[in-house]
């Protein structure tokens, strides 16, 4: 099940992650380490259905009520955060949304005409878990991530 009424993640996507972080440090008072994900070969991620090895670099922000999340893509493989940049800009990338099911959460978002576009886990440090982008663009403007910790 998703809680639709509580927003866990707000994720922003950026040039260049040196200049965004050092901003939103000033703005917050929150200092954030910059860090890359891991490869393919560790987050088995799949972007519309093919292995994804596009990587980021993500400086994340711990807000007292949600965690902004600044993405910025690296190199030329494709990724949903290197499509998006590149197709839109700066600026609004995803809200995620915690789910205890991401099979069945995945279900219902597809029900809804929101597509999976991209799946992938991250390994047990910092946390253990799964993450799905569903793409919410025609109806709701943006895409909701789907996060199972």
């Amino acid at each position: 099940m998703v809680d639709k009424k509580k927003v866990t993640q707000i994720g922003i996507l950026v040039s260049d992650i040196e200049k965004a972080a050092k901003e939103w440090e000033k703005f917050t008072g929150i200092k954030s380490e910059i860090f890359t994900i891991e490869r393919y070969e560790v987050t088995g991620a799949t972007y519309m259905g093919k292995p994804c090895y596009g990587l980021i670099k993500q400086a994340l922000f711990n807000l007292s009520n949600v965690q902004i999340e600044l993405i910025s893509p690296c190199g030329d493989e494709p990724s949903v955060w290197k499509d998006c940049l590149d197709q839109n800009g700066e600026g609004l990338h995803h809200i995620a949304f915690v789910t205890d099911n991401v099979d069945d959460a995945i279900k219902e978002f597809e029900a809804c005409e929101m597509p999976l576009m991209q799946i992938g886990h991250w390994p047990a440090e910092p946390k253990d878990g799964t993450y799905a982008y569903m793409d919410a663009r025609n109806s709701l403007n943006t895409i909701i991530e789907l996060l199972c910790m």
